[in-house]
């Protein structure tokens, strides 16, 4: 969204798009997907890849790979692959919403550092660290199986209800940042991305305040850093930027 309101297309350092979609329907999509995703595309959750801890879904594309270095050599380097974040309920209360924000926190690090992620760079601050020592500690004494039931538990309680305010579990750095209206996002305005049309928030301009504050200014030029990648490899479709827009909207997975 940050990319097609303001460069129209992809922002310059960054290398992916990213879909959101109510909790409703992602678990929807989830059990859609089963049938109607192409044979050429496998869709990653918590619950079909064994060393995935990453409480949304993706889907990845057979025959390429996509290596992020946080994930490089524990197993799950299969396929270039797109984002796809649900947007659960949260609390009301402020109380709510800050109790939920730290405890999903603490139960993502763990699945983390159960599934073998490498979590900790050298800029990272004083209390990521003891965070991250935190829940090594507390990984000893439990499954991964039983922290990834905890975390997905965790995110989805609300679910069932309808409270003013939703998050995705990719959007842990501030609760009253990231959090959404739920009415953003139930009634939806055509954005353009790089030629073509997506549904966007209600009103762009607001969701990107939201998130960002000052959206239409860019960041400082050492801030503008793309995906830590470890390897990348296209397989059979290496020359696809190649293809012509128009070309592209019939291409064939």
């Amino acid at each position: 969204m940050l990319g097609a309101i303001r460069h129209n297309g992809f922002v310059p350092w960054d290398d992916d798009i990213d879909i959101g979609m109510l909790a409703r329907d992602y678990e929807r999509f989830l059990k859609i997907s089963v049938e109607e995703l192409p044979k050429s595309c496998v869709l990653q959750t918590l619950n079909t890849m064994d060393s995935s801890p990453i409480p949304w879904a993706k889907i990845r594309l057979n025959g390429t790979q996509r290596v992020d270095a946080s994930e490089a050599g524990i197993g799950n380097e299969v396929g270039i692959d797109i984002d796809i974040f649900p947007y659960h309920s949260i609390p009301n209360s402020s109380l709510g919403q800050w109790i939920y924000f730290y405890g999903g926190l603490a139960l993502r690090a763990l699945c983390f550092v159960k599934s073998g992620y490498r979590l900790l760079n050298r800029e990272d601050s004083f209390l990521k660290r003891i965070g991250i020592g935190f829940a090594k500690m507390f990984s000893s004494f439990i499954s991964k199986e039983k922290s990834k039931k905890m975390m997905e538990s965790w995110f989805s309680y609300f679910d069932g209800r309808q409270t003013d305010y939703v998050i995705t579990p990719s959007a842990l750095k501030s609760p009253k940042i990231w959090r959404v209206l739920r009415s953003d996002l139930t009634d939806f305005s055509s954005v353009i991305f790089e030629g073509y049309v997506f549904n966007g928030p209600r009103d762009p301009m607001k969701y990107l305040t939201t998130l960002y504050g000052d959206w239409n200014s860019l960041p400082p030029e050492n801030d503008r850093t793309p995906h830590l990648i470890d390897k990348i490899d296209f397989g059979k479709h290496v020359d696809i930027d190649k293809i012509s827009l128009n070309e592209l909207r019939f291409y064939k997975l």
